[in-house]
């Protein structure tokens, strides 16, 4: 199976370019700069965190090897990767950017080869998903090859220049999603996976699932993904800076290979080119076919994606079936125990974590973030509430809200909350109005209409973009806009609003 990169034009609303023709009342912000709600949201929200703690930088950039330089290109000349574009990450945070979001990618940009422990490689910043290499017997073992053939190509290229001209011994799939598997056909063809009996080794149920997502629904996630990660906005301070899982998605060349082995016990161990391994399958969480590992002979416990330096989503904004939280925290308890000897963590995202003490206390806190979204969901959604007003109500407590690897980079805490209500109750919220409710555009004119015609509808969202209410600006312009796609001050007007909400967001999604 292999895809071709899509390529759409950059229609995103926060793009300045839509914003040329609008004249500003004096109370805007100029386009790209940050207004002064923005800012003082911004002092308001990061007062409870130590944003100058050193202990995850001094993680991020242990072992460091080598530190990639250059471009990873497309099969049409394209530019994939470039490990240059995030340079500007550097120093204070810009008004334009959430100041635990600008830490949180500067983390991130900490790119390159590097030693985990002795026999574990990983390398961080080649695509948005790490390749980690485990030495065996008589070659490498690879865990994901990241998302395409290009930069799971440049990724092993980087390895041997570094570590030596070792052949592919095994390949390991943790689970489903494509920035794990996408790129097995730049660590070895097909043929040679055959004639070298190279063992691929995947989760129960990895293939139905990879082509569930990737097949049926892949156009339309794929589309989705552009915006949800930013593919076309510039690198800069008021455009692209992380995705919250890794630097950037390497839209190239996807390709997949059935596995020779799968993963179908709770718990299984392996012997892997001479390095023994335990496998524990952890379905419907993260990915509906997921497995995580340890490797006991290096005290070494690897958490695949049901754990990373972020909140992760429930349910993508670029779509996917809906996370379990329930099942996730409970995995997370089991990987308290699975990790018990370990004294280094490492996933297929982020940074690791050393020391045994660390290690619990990282699982221990994703464990009880999404444990808390849970049962917080469900006590309001059987007192009565919709899933407007919980995900406005919960605030995660102290102990949690603290800890940076539970805030809200790549997940978020309301969308979340959104997410657990829909996998118990479905979207329908209780509201016997929205059962059966007009398309968009229809009720877009009504509203209109309703309001004295666009140009109040227009001054009312204006008022609202100058005193910093930019949610009800963009709920006024939305339906400006649907009502007439060729209103050009209401698109403009709704492009800065979207980008203060931008600016505002701690979710680099």
């Amino acid at each position: 199976m292999a895809t071709q990169p899509l390529r759409l034009a950059s229609s995103l609303l926060l793009s300045s370019l839509l914003l040329s023709a609008c004249s500003p009342s004096s109370k805007e912000p100029t386009i790209g700069a940050a207004s002064p709600a923005t800012i003082k949201l911004h002092q308001d929200s990061v007062q409870k965190l130590s944003l100058n703690d050193q202990t995850d930088f001094v993680n991020a950039k242990r072992g460091l090897i080598a530190r990639p330089e250059g471009k990873i290109m497309g099969p049409n000349g394209d530019v994939l990767i470039d490990f240059d574009a995030y340079q500007f990450i550097q120093g204070e945070a810009p008004t334009t950017v959430n100041p635990s979001l600008w830490r949180h990618a500067k983390l991130n940009a900490e790119l390159g080869l590097f030693k985990v422990t002795d026999g574990i490689y990983q390398l961080r910043g080649f695509d948005i998903s790490n390749m980690t290499i485990i030495e065996g017997q008589t070659g490498w073992i690879i865990v994901d090859p990241l998302t395409s053939k290009e930069s799971g190509a440049a990724a092993l290229a980087f390895a041997r220049k570094h570590l030596g001209n070792k052949d592919v011994s095994a390949i390991i799939f943790t689970h489903s999603h494509a920035d794990h598997f996408g790129g097995v056909l730049g660590i070895a063809n097909p043929q040679e996976l055959i004639d070298r009996h190279i063992p691929v080794i995947a989760p129960d149920g990895f293939m139905e699932e990879a082509t569930s997502e990737n097949v049926l629904a892949g156009t339309a996630m794929a589309r989705r993904s552009i915006y949800q990660f930013g593919k076309n906005l510039p690198h800069s301070a008021s455009g692209n800076i992380d995705t919250g899982l890794g630097k950037n998605v390497s839209y190239g060349t996807i390709g997949v290979v059935p596995p020779t082995r799968f993963i179908t016990k709770t718990s299984e161990d392996v012997n892997v080119d001479g390095v023994a391994f335990t496998f524990y399958n952890v379905p419907g969480a993260e990915a509906p076919a997921e497995l995580t590992f340890t490797i006991p002979e290096k005290k070494a416990y690897a958490g695949a994606e049901i754990l990373a330096q972020t909140m992760h989503n429930l349910l993508p904004i670029r779509g996917a079936k809906i996370r379990d939280a329930q099942r996730w925290s409970n995995y997370l308890d089991q990987a308290l125990v699975h990790s018990a000897k370990a004294e280094v963590y490492f996933g297929q995202h982020n940074w690791p974590v050393w020391g045994h003490d660390q290690i619990s206390e990282f699982i221990t806190k994703q464990r009880d973030t999404y444990q808390y979204m849970h049962d917080q969901t469900l006590r309001l959604m059987n007192a009565g509430m919709t899933p407007l007003e919980i995900a406005d109500s919960i605030k995660l407590p102290k102990s949690l809200e603290t800890y940076f690897s539970a805030r809200g980079y790549y997940g978020d805490l309301r969308h979340n909350v959104k997410a657990i209500y829909q996998f118990y109750l479905g979207a329908y919220d209780g509201n016997p109005a929205h059962l059966n409710p007009l398309p968009p555009q229809d009720v877009a004119k009504r509203y209109v209409a309703l309001a004295g015609g666009a140009d109040k509808a227009l001054a009312a969202a204006q008022s609202a973009f100058d005193q910093g209410d930019y949610r009800w600006a963009a709920e006024l312009l939305n339906h400006v806009v649907f009502a007439d796609s060729g209103n050009t001050n209401a698109k403009e007007l709704l492009a800065k609003t979207y980008e203060q909400m931008g600016f505002q967001s701690e979710s680099a999604t």
